[in-house]
């Protein structure tokens, strides 16, 4: 487990930290969508960072987030696509959401490599 995380909880230290900020905007003009990084806690996903300017702000879960505990990087539905956040002990701790389904699947790819790249943070 990273030292950092071991003392701070994911959502401070990923709260607007510059890899999930650029993650974020990269998934918002990929897709043409509104792109959220969010980490899960007590059963609410905290936007960290956003192609928007909406942060730090609690949400309901998506059914994409809720889906990402059945351990698949990704997952797509009618209203949204996420991609897990995987901490060093390979628990799923947040995801990077676009706010509508995509299809094509070199965006899915790109998604997915855009999670990967936060999972590094953590």
């Amino acid at each position: 487990m990273n030292e950092t995380i071991g003392r701070t909880s994911v959502r401070v230290v990923l709260s607007r930290h510059p890899v999930a900020v650029d993650c974020a905007r990269a998934a918002g003009d990929i897709t043409g969508q509104l792109a959220e990084v969010v980490v899960f806690e007590s059963g609410r996903a905290f936007i960290v960072a956003s192609s928007s300017e909406t942060v730090l702000q609690p949400r309901h879960l998506f059914g994409s987030e809720v889906a990402l505990t059945s351990h698949e990087p990704v997952i797509v539905d009618d209203r949204s696509l996420s991609a897990a956040l995987v901490d060093s002990s390979g628990t799923v701790v947040g995801a990077i959401t676009t706010l509508r389904s995509v299809s094509a699947p070199l965006e899915i790819d790109a998604i997915a490599a855009l999670g990967r790249v936060i999972s590094f943070v953590v």
